[in-house]
């Protein structure tokens, strides 16, 4: 017994660092004018990382990769400089290692940390894949999307740039006095779009709830309650298809802004997403998302190409489309109460014929409208959608961390069977 707790300590100690732990950024930074060959024998350096690499080209020297957050850093163990040389020879891929040494570069002039002394922080018992090799089967790839990101730094920047966006999106909003706001998932009531809905039970109250189809009403309520600018960033749910552009559970971004209109809404729309592209897209295909983007009308656009006049019934609105994807659409809000009811009793008359995906007559949100909605430009985005474009990919279930998939009972899902 004493030994096994023995083991466990030695491969997953209570983590207390003596000295500052340095990101390999600031290494980078401090460090990079040091001419090939040469040490910073005066600096201690202590960093923390998981093994990507293991190249031992003798038993007094081996060579280490370490990545932490997206980004590598190589570390060299010598026999006659490490005294915990003989621990290297027993680290394996995957475990986080914490290294203490001092910075140089290598004749052939790659930064590196030479070693003084090291310990293993997290054992990986698992058998990692290489870089090289990567996870081949997709399904794997889905599930255990955590070993992915470890084994392919592509993966890892998917994900970091749909984070990255997701910060931008808000700081850009921000910036432009839009307040961030909360409204219910689990609702009594449907509505904000025409769309099949999880369904699920409120046991205290006796009754059947919903997780929103879109956060629309609630948000217009706030805008009616005197909120200008508000925007809210969240998950989605409909009981819909699984496939190459649609997921049952999605993030978006909806935004309402009074006093505007939709060519507002193009404006913020063209100078957001080119901001977007300024950070996640590759410099060469930047240029694509430029302003101003390329606008149809679409009734004259319909006509000319069918060769026929369509009878007139607009509506103020756009819908932005990136690579035949749709990815943002805008309307001028309507606020007339009378008319919201009697579209939603057109609704409901759809839905007693059949159609599962239209909503009921929603009295409160109608009531809400009749203490008056301020002329209103309301905006919504796709954020998976757009983050699967920007990436160069072709599936949204690549930029969701762990997508929806069948229950894997009695699948052999090991990671392992692929050994390189």
């Amino acid at each position: 017994m004493r030994r096994f707790f023995s083991s466990i300590s030695s491969n997953y100690p209570h983590y207390r660092p003596k000295n500052k732990i340095y990101k390999y950024s600031e290494l980078i930074s401090k460090y990079q004018n040091i001419a090939p060959g040469t040490k910073a024998t005066d600096d201690n350096v202590t960093v923390v990382g998981r093994i990507s690499s293991i190249r031992e080209v003798s038993k007094k020297l081996t060579f280490i990769d370490l990545i932490r957050d997206g980004q590598s850093l190589q570390i060299v163990s010598t026999a006659n400089v490490c005294q915990t040389h003989e621990l290297v020879g027993k680290f394996n891929r995957g475990d986080i290692v914490q290294a203490e040494g001092y910075v140089g570069k290598t004749k052939t002039g790659e930064l590196s940390l030479f070693i003084k002394e090291t310990q293993r922080l997290s054992l990986c018992t698992e058998n990692l894949t290489t870089a090289h090799f990567g996870i081949k089967d997709p399904e794997i790839r889905n599930r255990k999307r955590y070993v992915d990101m470890i084994v392919s730094p592509n993966t890892f920047r998917i994900f970091q740039n749909r984070f990255k966006m997701i910060k931008i999106i808000r700081d850009h909003l921000n910036s432009m006095d839009f307040l961030e706001v909360e409204t219910p998932i689990i609702s009594s009531e449907l509505g904000g779009a025409n769309a099949n809905p999880f369904v699920t039970y409120l046991s205290d109250l006796n009754q059947e709830a919903y997780l929103r189809v879109a956060p629309e009403l609630f948000l217009k309520m706030l805008v009616i309650g005197g909120f200008d600018r508000i925007y809210e960033i969240g998950k989605q749910f409909r009981n819909e298809d699984i496939g190459t552009w649609h997921h049952p559970e999605f993030t978006s971004c909806e935004l309402y802004m009074t006093y505007a209109t939709v060519d507002d809404l193009i404006h913020l729309t063209e100078d957001l997403i080119y901001k977007i592209a300024e950070v996640i897209v590759v410099e060469k295909d930047r240029d694509f998302y430029k302003p101003p983007f390329k606008k149809i009308s679409i009734v004259p656009f319909l006509e000319q190409n069918i060769g026929s006049n369509i009878p007139l019934q607009s509506a103020d609105r756009f819908e932005l489309f990136i690579k035949g994807v749709e990815v943002v659409n805008a309307y001028q809000e309507l606020n007339d109460p009378e008319e919201q009811r009697a579209r939603f009793k057109h609704q409901m008359m759809d839905k007693m014929l059949g159609d599962v995906e239209s909503c009921s007559v929603n009295e409160n949100f109608v009531d809400a409208l009749q203490y008056g909605l301020p002329p209103t430009a309301g905006w919504g985005m796709g954020i998976d959608r757009m983050a699967m474009l920007m990436s160069g990919l072709n599936s949204i279930k690549e930029v969701l961390a762990f997508p929806l998939m069948k229950s894997a009972k009695n699948k052999d899902l090991k990671v392992n069977k692929q050994r390189d």
